[in-house]
């Protein structure tokens, strides 16, 4: 059985919308459990938090769902319902004294019924909430017991869709139930409908207060006389007449009169000056400051609460004006244009509990290695853990954060929407302080899908009346109201704003452009289809080789064999790669070790073009956010990272497009038009020398065009534009090596004048050393007599190259390092292959 990670997750006590402060206890639930399928006498040891494939794969009743073809015989286990028992526990006398004892269970994953020493205490349907309950009259000090029925999540939902007298357009099942989508299967993921105990459950011990959120809000202009108002609310058992104090930093201190009312309260306190120095940046823009916070709550003079955080201090404005194009959408972060950088963000691993804080830590450390500042929580997986919150926040990466409604339209019956409502104040409250969340969308593609997938069809005109006022109920009045009331953060009903099917996509709101991969257009379209803010668009590759025989094995890897089929979830996948394949290379390669890697090439290429373009049309475009940044399972995908965190071509190629500054160039026809894009501020007036040489293929240079350009301090701004025709005749032997100098920087671009099809390229002649450096760094040294594209390294240890997938111009040398997962004083043994070599072999 192959398993990525057995990893007991620990996750923040109160991580569910109940911060606990410093005078309430709180013990973690460490005890055995056993699990048992309803109806069968038989159990197996159980682990919380966790979920029923994982422990059924442990007790060897399942082969692992992620190999070979075992998803497929794996699916009875979700149509069954499956019971936790718990061993014996006690609870501490310190807690029992308190005069509220409550268990918070912190997910249940979904339809749960919970028994404490035999009495029913809890029903649950809904993964994305926590459970509290009062159980002071229930526990004893030892001998305590849970149980936790579990039922079908498919059977449940089954009976939910047979409400009304039609189907929800979209994935009726999945939608009824407020249930990670993905995990009842998408194009990308496997179809594994579990349960289990998602989460710790917590014995939590109080005299009256809890904090239920807390956040430091900024609504003024930035200036060093902006002010700040910190904004707690906390939760109260029964009234009383008290004071607070705000301690911010060492120094700063706040302090009020508090009347508190049972239920909850809202402490309100404006600091009158922020200096800029104190302000959260994200990355790339400025330093991320983060202040320690403390709030002192006293009754009669006597401790009633004490909290402390960390807290930022950042403000944050969703600009979509009115223009002449039509209407911007761009992030200001303290007042600052913003364009985003990154990918849309899936769950790290299909069973949560498998997922470590390490795992967090190079998934978001590789993102900002790649020169991103954004990514988009994508809402088919799961609000995420409190630690992904903070290491964004640490980080400076900006959060998109959708709720976790995706490409389905969703029930209208009051007992779902009242769910949903108190789903979003929850996760609202929990997560309302983190500055590197700035926006809260309300779901993916459920309007696309709506207006432009064919969902209205077979409706009648009651029946489209019933799902449109379900759709506004909850994306235009329950879930926008959550965030005015809980948060000071911009609301977006729906992503994209207008599909591709809707003439104006490109000129108002964010775009899923998919045009490119299921229309199947060429790459080139994305130079002309450039909307104010991409979303999502994206192309599809294999994972690298070796991640391939984790699930398939070592035996014959083909596209006939039934793990890579089983893995390949697209319906169309193969047909549009080989399609892709054959407009561009003009050739499908017959070893399968060749056509994974010549898609993972293509990818990377084809999405290169879509990142320059909307970087290169900034300040029009002030976004782009590629579908996907990662795997939950190991797959064939729209990633640049693989399940196990390799990086595949794509994640070098975003790391290259997003660098802070760099050239690029368009051709159109025989126009070709250079760029210089800068994210970083450059010195009005800063004078610019710039080179174009033609040279063939071996280094000879036929002919150069130079030039000086004042440059501003723009996002983006052309340098020259000019007729190639003759230049351009000759492209399939000739390419353009572009310099550009200013101030102590130096830019090196290569253009190439045709398609890779359609150049002669030949046998590599590439000279590599190599050096260890320092820490086990490794200096790698490339170059070669000819022109050689796509240069890939391959190492025999784990780690990051500078830069990998690069091109070689004659006669120049390129210099990568490689830094590896663990130090060593060796070198590794390197290789590496190019396009060249593929074509002269193919």
């Amino acid at each position: 059985m192959y398993v990525k990670h057995i990893t007991i997750l620990v996750i923040t006590p109160g991580l569910a919308g109940f911060p606990i402060a410093q005078n309430t206890i709180t013990e973690m639930l460490m005890v055995d459990w056993k699990l048992s399928r309803f109806g069968i006498d038989e159990t197996y040891p159980a682990i919380v938090p966790g979920n029923v494939h994982t422990d059924l794969m442990t007790a060897g009743v399942i082969g692992d769902p992620f190999t070979g073809t075992n998803e497929d015989s794996v699916q009875w286990v979700g149509l069954e319902d499956w019971t936790y028992t718990s061993g014996s526990f006690t609870v501490a006398d310190a807690i029992l004294k308190k005069e509220h004892v409550t268990l918070v269970f912190n997910g249940l994953d979904t339809y749960a019924n919970v028994w404490l020493n035999d009495q029913h205490i809890l029903s649950a349907n809904n993964y994305h909430r926590s459970w509290k309950v009062d159980v002071k009259a229930i526990l004893k000090e030892e001998g305590n017991k849970l149980k936790v029925n579990f039922k079908s999540s498919v059977k449940i939902g089954e009976i939910l869709a047979t409400e009304t007298d039609y189907e929800l357009p979209g994935q009726e099942v999945r939608a009824v139930t407020r249930k990670p989508q993905f995990h009842y299967g998408w194009d990308w993921g496997p179809k594994l409908i579990g349960c289990g105990i998602s989460a710790p459950i917590d014995i939590v011990g109080y005299d009256n207060l809890q904090l239920v959120s807390h956040d430091a809000v900024v609504k003024e202009h930035i200036s060093d006389k902006t002010p700040v108002r910190f904004v707690f609310t906390v939760s109260a058992e029964k009234s009383f007449t008290g004071s607070y104090e705000i301690i911010l930093g060492d120094s700063i201190k706040m302090k009020g009169q508090l009347n508190v009312k049972k239920g909850e309260n809202s402490i309100n306190h404006t600091l009158d000056k922020c200096p800029k120095s104190w302000l959260w940046w994200p990355i790339g823009q400025g330093e991320q400051k983060l202040h320690n916070l403390k709030l002192r709550i006293t009754n009669n003079g006597k401790p009633a609460l004490n909290f402390e955080d960390q807290i930022a201090i950042r403000r944050v404005d969703l600009i979509t004006n009115k223009d002449q194009h039509g209407e911007s959408f761009f992030f200001a972060i303290n007042d600052e244009a913003v364009f985003c950088k990154g990918a849309n963000y899936i769950p790290i691993d299909f069973f949560q509990n498998r997922v470590s804080h390490d795992d967090y830590d190079r998934v978001l450390e590789d993102v900002v290695d790649a020169n991103m500042n954004m990514i988009r929580v994508w809402g088919g997986g799961i609000y995420e853990e409190e630690y992904f919150y903070d290491r964004c926040d640490e980080l400076g990466i900006l959060v998109w954060q959708d709720f976790m409604y995706a490409c389905s339209m969703y029930p209208s019956q009051k007992y779902f929407l009242e769910n949903a409502e108190l789903e979003a104040i929850e996760q609202l409250q929990r997560l309302t302080h983190h500055p590197s969340i700035v926006l809260w969308c309300g779901n993916n593609e459920n309007s696309e899908g709506w207006e432009r997938w064919g969902w209205k069809n077979g409706l009648t005109p009651s029946q489209k009346r019933k799902v449109v006022k379900g759709y506004k109920s909850l994306f235009k009045k329950i879930l926008p109201k959550a965030v005015r009331d809980q948060s000071a953060l911009p609301y977006w009903e729906s992503s994209p704003m207008l599909g591709r099917g809707d003439p104006e996509h490109q000129f108002r709101g964010d775009a899923h452009y998919w045009g490119v991969w299921h229309d199947a257009q060429p790459f080139d379209t994305l130079n002309y289809v450039v909307p104010r803010f991409m979303s999502e668009f994206g192309f599809q590759s294999f994972s690298e080789i070796e991640t391939i025989r984790c699930y398939a094995g070592n035996t014959t890897l083909d596209r006939t064999n039934p793990a890579i089929i089983s893995h390949e979830k697209h319906p169309r996948g193969f047909t549009l790669i080989d399609e892709y394949m054959m407009r561009d290379y003009g050739f499908i390669p017959e070893k399968f070790e060749d056509y994974v890697w010549l898609g993972q090439i293509q990818q990377a290429e084809g999405i290169g073009i879509g990142l320059d373009a909307h970087r290169r049309n900034a300040p029009y475009c002030m976004g782009t956010l590629y579908w996907q940044l990662n795997d939950c399972w190991p797959v064939a995908s729209w990633s640049s990272l693989d399940y196990f965190g390799n990086w595949k071509p794509l994640h070098y190629e975003s790391k290259k497009q997003f660098t802070p500054q760099k050239l690029s160039h368009f051709l159109d026809d025989e126009i070709l038009s250079i760029y210089l894009i800068s994210d970083e501020d450059i010195q009005s007036g800063a004078e610019s020398n710039w080179q174009m040489d033609f040279m063939d293929f071996n280094g000879n240079v036929s002919d150069s065009l130079s030039g000086a350009k004042s440059l501003r301090n723009e996002l983006s701004q052309l340098l020259w534009q000019g007729s190639v025709s003759e230049w351009k005749m000759k492209g399939k032997s000739h390419l353009i090596r572009l310099n550009m100098k200013f101030e102590d920087k130096n830019f090196t671009h290569v253009i190439d004048l045709v398609q890779p099809k359609s150049q002669q390229l030949t046998n590599a002649n590439v000279q590599a050393n190599s050096r260890l450096v320092r820490d086990g760094q490794v200096e790698l040294s490339f170059v070669s007599e000819n022109y050689v594209r796509n240069v890939w390294i391959e190492g025999s240890r784990r780690g990051k190259y500078s830069e990998n997938n690069f091109d070689l111009v004659p006669g120049e040398m390129k210099v990568i390092f490689f830094t590896p997962e663990k130090s060593s004083e060796t070198i590794p043994l390197f290789t590496f292959k190019t396009l060249n070599d593929l074509y002269i072999t193919n």
